[in-house]
Order: C-alpha cells, then sequence, then structure tokens
C-alpha cells in the first residue's frame, strides 16, 4: 500500500473529482443550450480553489513516494548513465561540468535536502554543509556580489531577494531585505559582469490559473544598490517562456528556460 493511504491520495481524489463533476455537465448541458447560470459560475469559479489543492496533493504524493522509488530502485534503467537516481533528482546539491554531473551533498545533519526553505553553503575543501538563512519562502536562487561581501537570496513566495553580509566587519553575519515588492516571484538570479544582478520573474500557480491566457519572460536587472536598472519583459513569450536562467556574455544575453528546448540570445545594445 506503500503512499496509497497518504492523505494527499484523498486530497487529489477530492480536487480532481470534484472538478470533473462540475466540468462534464457543464459541456454537455453547453451543447444544448440548456447549462443553468450556477454549475457555469462553478465551472469558472472553482478551479480557483481546486487547481492549487489538487497540485499540492499531487506534489506531496511524489515526495511520499520518493523513499519508496529509492528503495525499489524504480526507473534504474532511465537513469542508469546518470550519476544520481530519480529519487535523488530533486533531493540534493549537483556539480555540473563538461565532464558530466555529480552529486556534491544530499543531506544535511542526517536530514535528505528537499524543497529549500534555507540557505545551505557547500564547502568543497571539507564536503560538508553548513546553514546560513533559514525560514525561508522557498529559497530559489543564489549569487554572490561581484566582491564576494555579501550573498543574495531570492525568497519566490516573498516576492524579494535578501541580503546576507559574508565580510564587512560590522555587518557580517546580518540579513537585510535587498530588493522587496517585485513584479513577479523570482525563480532565479545572476551576476552580470558589470556587478549588478539579473533576476528572473514567473508568477505564482495561481496566477496563471485566475488568467490562463497570462504568459511572459521577464528579466529584471537590479543595481548593487537594490534599485531597478531597467525590466526586459515580453508579454507575449512568443519565443522564449517561463526564464530560468540568464547569462550575459560580450553584449548579449542567453536565456535558459524550462519550457524550450533551446537557449536563446537578446543583444543587450537593441533593447
Amino acid at each position: 500500500m506503500e503512499v496509497q493511504e497518504n492523505t494527499s491520495i484523498f486530497i487529489i481524489f477530492v480536487a480532481w473529482c470534484t472538478t470533473e463533476v462540475v466540468r462534464y455537465p457543464n459541456y454537455a448541458l453547453n451543447c444544448f443550450g440548456t447549462s443553468p447560470y450556477v454549475l457555469t459560475y462553478l465551472r469558472y469559479t472553482l478551479f480557483i480553489v481546486l487547481y492549487p489543492t489538487g497540485f499540492v496533493g499531487e506534489l506531496w504524493l511524489m515526495y511520499k513516494a520518493l523513499p519508496f522509488i529509492k528503495k525499489k530502485n524504480l526507473y534504474e534503467g532511465l537513469f542508469a548513465g546518470l550519476p544520481f537516481s530519480y529519487s535523488g533528482i530533486v533531493l540534493g546539491l549537483l556539480k555540473v561540468n563538461e565532464d558530466g554531473a555529480s552529486v556534491l551533498a544530499s543531506q544535511f545533519n542526517g536530514t535528505q535536502i528537499s524543497f529549500a526553505d534555507d540557505a545551505k553553503p557547500y564547502d568543497p575543501s571539507t564536503n560538508e554543509t553548513s546553514l546560513v538563512l533559514d525560514n525561508l519562502a522557498i529559497a530559489n536562487g543564489v549569487a554572490l556580489s561581484r566582491n564576494e561581501d555579501y550573498l543574495i537570496v531570492c525568497e519566490t513566495w516573498k516576492f524579494r531577494c535578501l541580503k546576507y553580509w559574508l565580510k564587512d566587519e560590522i555587518l557580517r553575519g546580518k540579513t537585510e531585505i535587498f530588493i522587496d515588492n517585485l513584479p513577479g516571484a523570482p525563480d532565479n538570479i545572476n551576476l552580470a559582469p558589470d556587478g549588478s544582478l539579473h533576476l528572473l520573474m514567473t508568477f505564482p500557480r495561481l496566477i496563471k490559473l485566475i488568467d490562463p491566457t497570462r504568459t511572459s519572460a521577464t528579466v529584471v536587472n537590479v543595481g548593487d544598490d537594490g534599485k531597478i536598472v531597467r525590466v526586459l519583459d515580453d508579454h507575449s513569450a512568443k519565443v522564449v517562456s517561463f526564464v530560468t536562467s540568464a547569462l550575459e556574455f560580450e553584449g548579449n544575453l542567453y536565456l535558459g528556460s524550462l519550457n524550450n528546448d533551446f537557449i536563446g540570445k537578446l543583444p543587450l545594445k537593441k533593447t
């Protein structure tokens, strides 16, 4: 029975069944032009709550299933050529270079590393991981300043980035808000050659559910003082969408995306 009796199954069952019980009668009655107002209202209103609920249930179920997948070594053939398994794909720190990928750390204080709510530096000289910041709202993106005197950490669900001081004699070990009230949820951060930072913006799933037509590719350039320098935004996202990485090199911004199977190139001088 492994995970079949987990509460996440009940959440998924209720969320998706309720959605279909309303949706399909609405479709059928619309074919005859007789769908009542209440049914139509429920069809286009309940999903605002039910879709995120079902999504959370699925994530919970996937997380709870990982130990069983690891124990039975499922998908062994699929991942045979990789230095990690399916069960560890989101549960660790990877080092990727031209020679391939390797796992640097998969546990912290005996606990499996999972979806991050903290910031943990890894010391390659000792192969140890320590805790720097805790209780973060999804630490989704970390970058060192040009002089390596502070660390910037994105908090996706709080629409902000924090600054953690590393070297300053007075400020070392202190945390402050670097930038707040961002136009989107920061999904990653990259250092630019001039010392500024490129923030990659995505939007919470709920916003996407409320307005399914809304899509964009957004990069916010922020100075080392925490002020927005410029915003590169494509609301239509016709070429690249869901941008999660941006690397500036020789006057061009190279964009990586979870939705596309190619790397985008944006000449900065023309924008």
